[in-house]
């Protein structure tokens, strides 16, 4: 008769260890797919970032002007973008853009990219001179 409730103890007892171990693997677990979740969005948030930068600066090299710098909402996300224009001699500007946004972390990130273009010669004003033929 005792041999029989040792050996029920031991097996109730062998199930909880088993259920704490199951519930220990499941919360490591958890925790790694939270992580792995968090750094690819970490990624896919700078590529973002990384690629409006870019398409900014050649749209500026292409046109001249920067028609879209304001912010972006990509995938549900702002993106607050800053431009600058700036002479960097007479015949060559640079067009530096910043683009931030908040990561999953609830801290500010920033990619800043820069961009040279040769400024556009304007022709030189008309003397009135008579065309030859």
């Amino acid at each position: 008769m005792n041999k029989k409730l040792n050996q029920k103890g031991f097996m109730y007892l062998e199930s909880v260890f088993t259920l704490f171990l199951l519930l220990l693997l499941l919360g490591v677990v958890n925790q790694t797919i939270e992580t792995i979740d968090q750094k690819r969005m970490d990624s896919q948030d700078n590529t973002a970032s990384y690629l409006l930068a870019r398409s900014l600066i050649e749209q500026w090299k292409a046109k001249g002007s920067l028609v879209d710098a304001e912010d972006h909402f990509i995938h549900g996300k702002c993106y607050a973008v800053r431009a600058r224009l700036m002479v960097v001699s007479e015949m060559v500007e640079k067009c530096e853009v910043e683009v931030s946004w908040q990561s999953s972390g609830s801290e500010e990130k920033k990619v800043t990219m820069e961009g040279y273009r040769f400024a556009p010669v304007n022709p030189p004003p008309s003397t009135g001179a008579a065309s030859v033929e």
